[in-house]
């Protein structure tokens, strides 16, 4: 895996960013880790950030329930960014819960690439990489056809 990422870290909970942070710091140690604990200042900086058509692709590791805006709401304000910014951005879901109705809602959503329970592991991110990458490698075969 070669490919350069950039994390985005959105949880209110300070010691969930820095524990992602330690896996994604040891697993890949030339990207680039970006941490929020205000999902308003997320969206800002996906909204002002990833609609640039270059070589990092943007992996959003969002946690669903928080004070202010939770991820729903943080969803539903995505959902009105544009298609370059969303290919450029993947969201996976990471939460503490295990209510099957959450699991469902996150997976149900066009612009969630996936739903994980915390913590983040090795296991986790390293599937996570390998997925975008052959979603990428896929999305490339195809549009040469």
């Amino acid at each position: 895996m070669t490919e350069e990422y950039c994390f985005i870290l959105i949880d209110d909970v300070a010691m969930n960013n820095l524990l992602s942070r330690y896996i994604l710091k040891n697993n890949f140690p030339n990207s680039s880790i970006i941490e929020f604990t205000d999902p308003k200042l997320g969206l800002t900086y996906i909204e002002e950030n990833c609609d640039n058509a270059n070589s990092i692709h943007f992996i959003t590791l969002l946690d669903i329930y928080m004070p202010v805006i939770d991820g729903w709401d943080f969803l539903d304000s995505y959902e009105n960014f544009n298609d370059n910014i969303k290919k450029n951005c993947s969201i996976y879901v990471l939460s503490s819960s295990i209510n099957k109705a959450d699991s469902d809602k996150a997976t149900a959503n066009k612009n969630v690439n996936g739903y994980a329970l915390k913590p983040l592991t090795d296991t986790l991110i390293n599937a996570i990489v390998k997925e975008i990458e052959n979603r990428k490698n896929l999305a490339g075969r195809n549009s040469k056809k």
